[in-house]
């Protein structure tokens, strides 16, 4: 439950304390011997766990892990006192003098905030962002004005030509048009949004800054972690519907779409596999069958086939960039 007290707070340094870690200053100020108890708020229904007995002007300091809030009373002359819960921040040292009259914690020494780096994490990235972004608009500005500047000079030649030569059937205006390079049709909100799936679950799986809402829920509640899973299976299913109906008005057959369906479901449980063993001595009784990978190319499997065969073939293009597919797929669904 709690860490074991490693001498981390006994010698009043911070320095020591690692992620989710706090130290908790406790002073008896009553006339006689009393037992700290506490637990984890997460920990439903849980009894709660002795956490140290002092006598009379004793003072102890635990090392408390702050990342879920806390609860805790003392008990003295078999009686319970100070019934509280709190929530604990990251590097805190807190003071708590036992007694009966006044049973709020104070903070005796402050921490920087916690969420400091990922704020700037953010901030940086949006930076980033906007500095791409206004790059971005100013060549296809300049482009475009170099283009124009092109066509402007292109014109004034062919004037005078046909101002210094009557006899000249060169048409005044000449038509260039650009080039027009041709662009797949695609929803940027569904690339935008698998795209801050997967940065997600990457930085989830190398530790997530060891913030509590980067990582999964224990027993109850529910954090950002947890919703990665379902929002990557909802994007691959809105983006095959997708797929699936250009496919079809295209008349591509059936049985086509469905080897499709097994082919990707095949590859993805097959790297599921190799993930799991990779780096590892495991025997195939040993190996691990569940996994991220290998859910997501049965969930594939499964809804690849009946929409390949259940998919009703229609003639009219939908409108990229507005709501027109997404309400024919959720009303077809």
């Amino acid at each position: 439950m709690l860490m074991k007290n490693e001498d981390k707070c006994l010698n009043g340094s911070k320095s020591a304390l690692i992620y989710d870690e706090a130290c908790l200053d406790i002073l008896n100020t009553l006339p006689g011997q009393v037992t700290v108890a506490g637990q984890y708020a997460e920990c439903v229904d849980c009894n709660y766990k002795t956490l140290c007995t002092l006598s009379v002007n004793e003072s102890t300091s635990l090392l408390i892990n702050t990342k879920y809030p806390m609860k805790m009373h003392f008990i003295f002359n078999d009686n319970v006192y100070c019934d509280w819960k709190e929530e604990l921040f990251e590097h805190y040292r807190y003071g708590w003098n036992l007694s009966k009259d006044n049973c709020d914690l104070y903070i005796k020494q402050p921490a920087d905030n916690e969420y400091l780096p990922i704020l700037t994490a953010f901030i940086i990235l949006f930076f980033f962002g906007t500095m791409w972004y206004m790059v971005k608009c100013i060549y296809k500005c300049t482009k475009n004005t170099a283009f124009m500047q092109r066509l402007y000079f292109s014109n004034g030649s062919v004037l005078q030509n046909d101002l210094g030569n009557t006899a000249d059937n060169t048409p005044l205006v000449v038509e260039s048009p650009p080039v027009a390079h041709k662009h797949p049709n695609r929803l940027k909100s569904i690339d935008v949004f698998r795209g801050l799936c997967i940065i997600l679950m990457i930085f989830v799986n190398y530790g997530g800054g060891q913030y509590w809402f980067f990582k999964h829920s224990v027993w109850n509640g529910l954090t950002v972690t947890d919703l990665i899973f379902p929002w990557f299976i909802w994007v691959m299913g809105l983006s095959y519907s997708i797929s699936l109906n250009k496919k079809l008005q295209r008349a591509v057959p059936r049985r086509q779409l469905i080897f499709l369906v097994l082919r990707r479901s095949f590859l993805l449980v097959i790297l599921g596999f190799i993930l799991n063993s990779h780096g590892k001595s495991v025997t195939l009784s040993a190996l691990r069958f569940p996994g991220v990978l290998q859910h997501i190319g049965i969930t594939y499997l499964l809804i690849g086939v009946v929409e390949s065969l259940f998919t009703k073939r229609t003639l009219a293009e939908y409108e990229f960039g507005k709501f027109n597919i997404i309400k024919d797929i959720l009303v077809a669904a």
